[in-house]
């Protein structure tokens, strides 16, 4: 049985570490659904050298995901704007679906369809620790998109597409969540080397020797 750690315990392993040598991922719940968390998503950072020392299986409600994801209008406006470039491109026709075409009112809509999805839902969290994985982790990952990841990337594995998940009024199955450089999700963005943000998971990760 592998022996857990309190946070002091990983915070002095982790600020050991370089910078850029350290991030939090999540592989999200089709991931575990399917059963690909391992193989899939933590296994294809461990296929490319990096070592996954902390990891565990977690659910939260519906405020700690709203909470999670920021609520800032430019961040929202973002992601409306992105759904709306999509859709365009796709031939949708996103007023009559969702009844407005404001980029903000969209984010927001968004958001909601987000942490409803994973109101419960079983994730499981890791940290991903290896020389520069800030820079590379984006790469293992593959663009937001399913049907964009490029072959070999966690996120080719999934066949969700934008189209199919914006009529079925969700967030696009992609398999893992993974943090922009130099940022993790927090009580919107804060930064990822910022050692008290592992308050955010209290008593989810365990060391694994």
């Amino acid at each position: 049985m592998e022996p857990s750690l309190s946070l002091s315990e990983i915070k002095k392993r982790l600020i050991l570490l370089p910078k850029n040598d350290w991030l939090v991922l999540m592989a999200k719940p089709d991931a575990v659904e399917a059963g690909l968390e391992d193989e899939i998503v933590f296994g294809s950072f461990e296929k490319r050298g990096f070592s996954v020392p902390y990891c565990k299986y977690f659910s939260a409600t519906k405020t700690f995901w709203k909470n999670f994801y920021p609520s800032d209008n430019a961040w929202l406006k973002n992601v409306g704007l992105k759904v709306l470039g999509n859709n365009e491109r796709l031939g949708i026709n996103t007023k009559k679906i969702i009844k407005t075409i404001d980029p903000l009112i969209v984010g927001k809509i968004m958001k909601y369809y987000l942490t409803t999805y994973l109101h419960l839902k079983k994730v499981k969290i890791g940290i991903i620790t290896g020389e520069n994985i800030m820079q590379e982790a984006r790469e293992i990952c593959g663009s937001t998109l399913p049907e964009n990841a490029a072959p070999g990337t966690i996120r080719s594995f999934s066949k969700d597409t934008h189209e199919k998940s914006f009529l079925r009024s969700e967030p696009v199955n992609n398999l893992v969540h993974c943090p922009t450089p130099g940022e993790m999700r927090c009580n919107n963005v804060i930064s990822a080397h910022d050692y008290e943000a592992l308050k955010f998971f209290p008593n989810i990760f365990s060391f694994y020797y």
